[in-house]
């Protein structure tokens, strides 16, 4: 028995494509433009008066990309209207700085908006289908086929400026320093104090900054300079750039004929997946452009989001005839969005420990002295392990974070006894010789004498050791009684998190 999916009477407000105009059929599923069902003479324009005209302005931060609502990033939604033939005209209005080579460590995103809007187009009252639509009525899928399910009910003129600051620093406590010194209601003052603020903050923060731009609209002559400044390229939008058809409001052919089903042939949750897909494009191209990674990776994930993109676009149009095809391509683009939400879950659990100061990953251990090299704990009777950060971890995290662990290996383990008449030092390290490599998210230093006669340990530098790649532990004797330490480390591998 088929399944049938239910369409919406009046969608949400989607992307203008070009060739577009008052009465255009649209498939709901493809997208695509088929033959109008209605009457081109019974169609009337009128002007819509109640909506909002002007110019207006708007700074948003994003600071935990969870938060991201693509759609309104974009300020309109592409669940069934979107620019197909050309990445560049379609997935790449999504911002991408997947190609820089800037720092890759945590960032937050800046938006820049401006938005100018025209009169809206709106069909009048009175349209009536033809009399080939007519008589097609009652043969719903030869009239689907030839009509799709859709017309464009109204059309909104809009100019829009966004620019968008990426900004990147390997401490995420400079960032909120960063972001502290930048006044949110500067943007309504205008562009210029907002650039000098950004380049004030990020110069006295060592933050490193990108600009990527936006733009919709008609800028005649004029061209954004991307080695200008944003204030300038701001003025010549504001001087140059006229509103443009920018979005379309759809209604179901129900809306004229009311014996128009409104259900479709379709698996709902393929019907819901497809509707999704291309808003998670958007979505997959600012999270693989943002979230840190290595530039390879980073760039190889973008070359895969192309090829999704074509295909799921591709494979929609066919989905009637062959769903198994559109449904192996959505489900390629759910594991791209998984893989990059898992990269993000991980980047959250590093800046989480990376919090964390040298002074507060030592507190429960008993620090018996300090110098210039470390504050050394002592070895105690009856304890042989110390543990640091994240060192028991549950089998969920395990797998949530692709968490691993190390115990052998040079650098792993430090044995000498008796020395006559000489303190001895050694020293632990990850990764050493381990032939490991990753992120440190936890480790135990282990005595292996428990009469507390096994001397002292203590990490070094005085950093915090937290989240990064490298870890050493220096250990020293009481006297010349000799010692036994050894080093056990739990990681996130690099090829999981490359930072």
């Amino acid at each position: 028995m088929s399944k049938f999916s239910a369409l919406d009477h009046s969608p949400p407000a989607e992307t203008f494509v070009d060739g577009m105009g008052l009465g255009t059929s649209v498939d709901g599923i493809s997208g695509g433009m088929p033959a109008s069902a209605i009457d081109p003479a019974t169609i009337t324009s009128q002007k819509v008066v109640d909506k909002d005209t002007g110019t207006k302005y708007s700074l948003r931060f994003i600071e935990n990309l969870r938060d991201l609502d693509v759609s309104e990033v974009f300020s309109a939604n592409a669940s069934i209207t979107f620019a197909g033939g050309d990445v560049a005209a379609s997935v790449n209005t999504a911002f991408d700085f997947s190609h820089s080579h800037a720092s890759t460590g945590h960032s937050i995103l800046i938006f820049l908006e401006c938005e100018k809007y025209g009169p809206s187009t709106r069909m009048g009252i009175g349209a009536k289908l033809t009399e080939e639509a007519k008589s097609l009525i009652n043969d719903y899928p030869v009239f689907r086929k030839q009509y799709g399910d859709y017309y464009v009910y109204e059309i909104s003129q809009e100019a829009r400026f966004i620019a968008v600051w990426k900004c990147t620093s390997q401490s995420e406590s400079t960032l909120i320093k960063f972001k502290s010194s930048i006044d949110v209601n500067v943007a309504t003052q205008g562009s210029g104090k907002l650039e000098a603020q950004l380049n004030s903050a990020a110069k006295e923060s060592n933050v490193s900054m990108e600009i990527q731009y936006n733009i919709l609209g008609d800028m005649g002559s004029a061209h954004i300079n991307l080695s200008a400044g944003v204030t300038e390229n701001l003025a010549l939008f504001n001087d140059n750039c006229t509103p443009v058809p920018g979005t379309v409001l759809l209604r179901h052919y129900s809306n004229i004929e009311p014996k128009i089903p409104t259900s479709i042939p379709m698996d709902p949750d393929l019907f819901v997946r497809t509707r999704k897909a291309f808003n998670d494009i958007r979505l997959a191209m600012l999270l693989n452009s943002t979230l840190p990674s290595d530039d390879s990776s980073r760039i190889k994930r973008h070359s895969k989001i192309e090829d999704v993109f074509h295909d799921i676009y591709s494979k929609r149009s066919n989905c009637s005839t062959n769903p198994e095809d559109l449904e192996s391509a959505l489900d390629h683009l759910a594991g791209l969005l998984d893989e990059l939400h898992q990269i993000l879950t991980r980047h959250e659990l590093i800046k989480s420990l990376q919090t964390r100061s040298y002074d507060d990953v030592l507190k429960g251990h008993h620090i018996d002295f300090k110098d210039d090299t470390a504050d050394w704990v002592r070895s105690q009777e009856n304890i042989g392990t110390f543990s640091i950060g994240m060192t028991d971890p549950s089998a969920e995290d395990i797998k949530k974070y692709g968490i691993e662990h190390v115990s052998k290996g040079s650098g792993m383990d430090t044995r000498q006894e008796y020395a006559f008449l000489t303190q001895v030092w050694g020293s632990l390290g990850f990764p050493g010789g381990s032939g490991v490599h990753g992120t440190v998210i936890g480790f135990n230093v282990i005595s292996h004498r428990l009469d507390g006669s096994n001397g002292w340990w203590g990490i070094v530098p005085k950093t915090a050791p937290l989240g990064k790649k490298d870890l050493a532990v220096s250990v020293q004797s009481e006297g010349t009684k000799g010692m036994h330490w050894s080093l056990e480390v739990w990681y996130i591998p690099t090829h999981l998190y490359n930072v």
